[in-house]
């Protein structure tokens, strides 16, 4: 009865504690992660919302606080042989108008208009013109997902001064069943983005008492994927049984005994190559969410150590 009381206590507590992050208003966002459709994860959708901060009315001379965005999502086009290699990725566009003080969420399986998962990046543009991008440091944003097993995250969207970075940190629970999803970040506007690149990453992976694991991976433009899938090293049996972990870490109920692998990684980005060149420490963002078939832990970006 342990084992099985110390799970719905770890549930609790998680479903429970609350997440907060201090971020910056931007003319750019980014999502590591939207699901819009079955091939988009099961019965797994995406509620993508963003915000205009900017209350200044609109006048019969000017817009005002308005402005345009818009919605690229990147999607993937999955390799069953291989789900950290897609065969492809492609971008689907919308633009929308924001008035001043302005929010609208959308629905991404309708949204996207394409059976699939991926990341989203949004730009804001001038109403005034075509597709122009400009500076308008108002915009604010989210996404909520409900995975397949009803579990529910939320993260926030990343603003632009956020973005470049090849170096980011993540905390995980080892029993809990997370998924990390990465995505190589590029700006989806530019044509160089229609070469995907396979990115090498390289993880730095610390237990419970500051014993140091590594793991590489190789991906094409983005992944989900289950943490013991991106490496074994992440696993519960792994950790308890094959490192000198902490024999008291994570003891929640409270016999001086620990019940949890806990651990911390950092992700490196070492190389992006394609047929047409090579790009050296290439940015990329991605969060911790909830698994497939898990409905805690989840609702994260990863930490940004650029500096």
């Amino acid at each position: 009865m342990k084992l099985t009381t110390s799970r719905f206590l770890l549930a609790s507590l998680v479903v429970l504690a609350p997440t907060a992050s201090a971020l910056d208003p931007s003319s750019k966002l980014s999502s590591p992660i939207h699901r819009s459709g079955l091939n988009g994860g099961g019965s797994s959708f995406t509620i993508l919302s963003v915000s205009n901060t900017n209350t200044q009315p609109s006048t019969p001379s000017d817009f005002g606080g308005t402005t345009n965005i818009q919605y690229n999502y990147v999607n993937t086009i999955p390799n069953a042989a291989d789900p950290f290699l897609p065969h492809d990725c492609y971008v689907v566009d919308r633009v929308e108008q924001l008035t001043p003080g302005d929010t609208l969420a959308v629905l991404t399986n309708c949204h996207n208009a394409a059976n699939a998962s991926g990341w989203v990046y949004i730009e804001a543009q001038d109403p005034e013109k075509f597709k122009e991008a400009w500076d308008f440091p108002y915009l604010i944003g989210h996404v909520l997902v409900v995975n397949s097993a009803g579990g529910t995250y939320s993260i926030n969207m990343i603003p632009d001064s956020q973005t470049e970075s090849s170096t980011l940190a993540l905390e995980f629970l080892a029993v809990a069943g997370s998924s990390l999803n990465i995505a190589h970040f590029q700006d989806p506007t530019e044509d160089e983005f229609y070469i995907p690149k396979t990115v090498t990453l390289a993880f730095d992976i610390f237990n419970d008492n500051e014993f140091q694991l590594s793991s590489t991976r190789v991906f094409r433009c983005w992944f989900d994927q289950p943490l013991s899938v991106v490496s074994p090293v992440f696993g519960e049996d792994f950790l308890r049984n094959n490192t000198p972990n902490d024999p008291q870490e994570l003891d929640i109920n409270c016999d001086n005994l620990g019940d949890f692998e806990t651990g911390w990684a950092k992700v490196d980005a070492i190389i992006a190559n394609s047929q047409t060149g090579t790009e050296y420490n290439p940015y990329i963002i991605g969060a911790i969410t909830s698994g497939p078939a898990s409905m805690v832990d989840g609702g994260r970006v990863l930490w940004n150590c650029a500096k």
